[in-house]
């Protein structure tokens, strides 16, 4: 039985589009259809029912997929040996349009509004490709401060249910993350204005947790935006950051505190995002107000190797910056948390945090022998945007104590 294919409406469109320069018929309707399959025949020999092209073009509705013959046979009349070819010839045609338009706008501000709106609505998905040219995009927006621009950029779909769109969405606007890093209020007051009406805008950058050495600039423009739809994970965010500020700067801490306690007491921390737990343990511990259960049943809440990794990450850079005890100097969280499957930068980066925390566990615990296999498989160039100094001094600490 031949292959199913998942056709997209970008090369639905395209075929549509070569159809009709090869037969000057559109399948728009059912008649259409009818036309186009009795002269795809009379011309080409190629016989092919007008309910399968109906199916194809989405004129009528139909829970399935065409199939490889189908899309072949229909690639043949066009003029390609296989669906495949054609796919990719369009492919490279949209790709060099793309370089074009690309550069028209990185270098002169100069963009298509509506081909950007019609970029924007295809995206069903987020593949590589989709995520590296939003990229292009957002850093011509990030470049000439074009608000307009970002606001089309950013009325995208929020991809809850699907984890690999996401992370490719999140990547796709390290332009704006690396220029916050760098950036003063100028660039907050801009960006902010898009921020209050683009719930993906802030989902992403609330993924991001861009740098905590700018708790007072990018955090401290960021989290005092008053938005309308703010979710209690933002909130509960917002309270993190807030409080470790004031932490930080030996400011009263008593309501931080407090909330931290009710945010145990009543187990919101639940659903939230790992990175998050992390630091709602970390302060927990900081003040004391748990013991080692709780913080295995928050940790053990984390069920993929990688929400482990980001949860350790983040516990261990707030604890050992903060804490004035050793509690959680010599615990590993029992174990080694498993890496399963291929992993995007993104990704891996979480997981090169964790090997490092294993490294510098052992290298406190003067277990020499563990410090050297931990440290052996961490990249020193791929550590987490987020505290990347931190996570470099790190490394550095355990490659002078293993050359001792």
């Amino acid at each position: 039985m031949p292959a199913a294919v998942n056709l997209n409406q970008p090369e639905r469109e395209a075929l549509s589009e070569a159809l009709y320069e090869c037969f000057q018929i559109r399948p728009t309707d059912a008649y259409a259809c009818m036309q186009l399959a009795n002269q795809i025949q009379l011309n080409s020999g190629v016989k092919i029912s007008y309910n399968t092209l109906r199916r194809v073009f989405g004129i009528v509705k139909y829970q399935g997929s065409p199939s490889s013959f189908t899309m072949d046979l229909l690639a043949k009349v066009t003029g390609y040996p296989i669906w495949d070819d054609f796919v990719k010839a369009i492919q490279n045609r949209d790709n060099e349009r793309f370089l074009i338009k690309n550069h028209l706008l990185s270098l002169h501000g100069v963009y298509d509004l509506a081909w950007i709106r019609k970029f924007v609505q295809c995206k069903e998905t987020i593949d590589w490709q989709d995520s590296f040219q939003l990229k292009s995009l957002i850093h011509g927006a990030v470049l000439n401060r074009d608000g307009l621009l970002l606001l089309e950029l950013t009325n995208l779909l929020q991809y809850s249910d699907d984890d690999l769109s996401l992370q490719r969405l999140y990547m796709s606007f390290e332009p704006i993350v690396l220029t916050a890093i760098e950036s003063g209020p100028e660039f907050w007051t801009w960006v902010g204005d898009v921020m209050l009406v683009r719930p993906t805008l802030r989902k992403v950058m609330l993924e991001f947790y861009v740098h905590e050495a700018a708790l007072d600039g990018y955090y401290g423009y960021f989290l005092n935006l008053t938005y309308s739809d703010m979710t209690e994970e933002f909130l509960v965010f917002k309270l993190l950051l807030n409080g470790q500020n004031a932490f930080a700067k030996r400011l009263d801490v008593s309501d931080f505190r407090e909330q931290i306690d009710q945010l145990l007491i009543t187990k919101r921390w639940r659903q939230f995002h790992p990175i998050i737990k992390g630091r709602i343990a970390a302060w927990a511990a900081i003040f004391n107000l748990s013991d080692l259960k709780t913080h295995l049943e928050i940790f053990e809440s984390c069920k993929t190797w990688y929400e482990k990794a980001a949860f350790t990450s983040f516990f261990y850079r707030l604890y050992w910056t903060f804490a004035s005890d050793s509690r959680f100097f010599k615990w590993n969280w029992e174990g080694v948390v498993e890496k399963k499957g291929l992993l995007n930068t993104f990704e891996f980066s979480q997981w090169n945090n964790y090997l490092l925390i294993q490294a510098q566990m052992c290298h406190l615990d003067n277990d020499s022998e563990g410090c050297a296999v931990n440290l052996d498989m961490v990249d020193s160039h791929l550590f987490a945007l987020d505290n990347y100094e931190w996570f470099q001094a790190v490394y550095k600490d355990c490659k002078q104590y293993l050359q001792q």
